[in-house]
């Protein structure tokens, strides 16, 4: 799911394109236009079209030999490589979602789907993590050093990025390098980035009215709240509580604040550890609400976290609960996860696709390294719904 957390401090100035930059990028776009293996206009045609000196066309043309754009036969001419419309896609991650105490499946997943997506389409595919930023290097940009060289030598053609601070991105747009965002550290869609997130707030759009189509009354929420990700891992979960709060008064159905449990209230455990991982805070918040009067009980629930769900669901399991009698569950999974297998057919899974994520993720990535602008910037994927 997509999160907020803190913006990098970005450091370094914004690069004004140096005239062999300019003419990297005019040359590069000719040979796209004519194709692989095409002969490109003469050197001094070249010269008198992009108004650069010798020294500077020269420089121009063994950068994109090195890239394998062009190649320049003695005394016959200049050509287009058939590498040309093969381009390098890095796929940059923030390993925060990777080395957690508890790592979702989804991040997994949707790694490999990128993977198969970008070699389907014949690219190149550079996997990174980020860096730490604050350790000083690099000018506060959380890229490794040979990362960053090949940025500044345009072998890098286009980041996919999972969680990378705005700041990254707005470095690698100095350089030329288009960036498409997922889980990234800032608002991508105020700040004009492009950006693929999944629309959340399906949880409650379409969990509550199904839930009403049953006879539940007493409907709570509960949301995960992720620890390792900072203070600012509650923008979304807000705004999911304040659409929750919107969709119970469409269905004419009262807001019970009593029903809304949020993982981050959890009281420390006995040994002063807070209550980190998504799976003990959905069962420690199942066993808080559950061992309180019986009257005070939800007759659903809709959670946020697959994790989270898990928890819950074995807590209800332990109490003997049966699903869809005693307790109707809306849950959010993810496809291709096995989490949630167990209880398939007792509850209703508002799944996202990873697959759907990396498939849209490059689509608008390939537009973009064409040097189009598709809009909107910000795609929005509707999670599948398994009732």
């Amino acid at each position: 799911m997509p999160i907020r957390t803190r913006t990098a401090t970005l450091t370094e100035k914004t690069p004004t394109p140096t005239r062999t930059q300019s003419a990297c990028n005019s040359l590069r776009r000719i040979a796209d236009e004519l194709g692989a293996n095409a002969r490109m206009p003469s050197f001094l045609e070249l010269r008198e079209n992009l108004k650069v000196s010798v020294v500077t066309l020269n420089k121009a043309l063994e950068r994109l030999e090195g890239q394998q754009v062009l190649y320049r036969r003695h005394g016959v001419g200049i050509f287009v490589s058939q590498e040309v419309s093969r381009k390098t896609v890095a796929l940059m991650c923030n390993p925060i979602f990777f080395t957690a105490a508890e790592v979702s499946p989804f991040w997994h997943i949707l790694v490999e789907q990128v993977r198969a997506s970008v070699s389907r389409e014949g690219h190149r595919l550079l996997f990174q993590f980020t860096t730490d930023p604050s350790n000083g290097d690099h000018n506060g940009i959380a890229l490794q050093m040979e990362v960053m060289e090949a940025v500044k030598a345009g072998r890098i053609h286009g980041v996919l990025g999972i969680g990378i601070s705005e700041g990254i991105s707005i470095w690698l747009k100095a350089h030329g390098v288009p960036v498409i965002a997922f889980a990234g550290y800032s608002n991508y869609q105020d700040h004009e980035h492009y950006a693929v997130s999944f629309d959340n707030s399906q949880l409650v759009t379409v969990g509550v009215p199904l839930l009403v189509e049953k006879g539940c009354q007493r409907i709570g929420i509960w949301t995960a709240f992720g620890y390792h990700l900072g203070a600012e891992d509650t923008g979304e979960k807000d705004a999911l509580v304040a659409r929750f709060e919107a969709v119970l008064a469409e269905s004419r159905l009262p807001f019970h604040p009593e029903l809304v449990w949020e993982a981050r209230h959890l009281p420390i455990l006995p040994d002063g550890r807070r209550v980190e991982t998504f799976w003990e805070q959905g069962y420690r918040t199942a066993n808080a609400v559950l061992d309180g009067p019986q009257e005070q009980h939800p007759d659903a629930i809709i959670c946020n976290s697959e994790l989270m769900v898990q928890g819950a669901l074995i807590a209800m399991e332990k109490r003997g609960m049966r699903l869809r009698e005693d307790m109707e569950v809306v849950g959010h999974a993810n496809i291709g996860s096995r989490i949630l297998s167990p209880w398939e057919d007792d509850i209703v899974r508002v799944a996202n696709d990873p697959a759907e994520m990396a498939r849209v993720m490059l689509l608008q990535l390939e537009a973009r390294m064409r040097g189009e602008s598709p809009e909107p910037r910000h795609r929005m994927l509707i999670p599948k719904i398994f009732p």
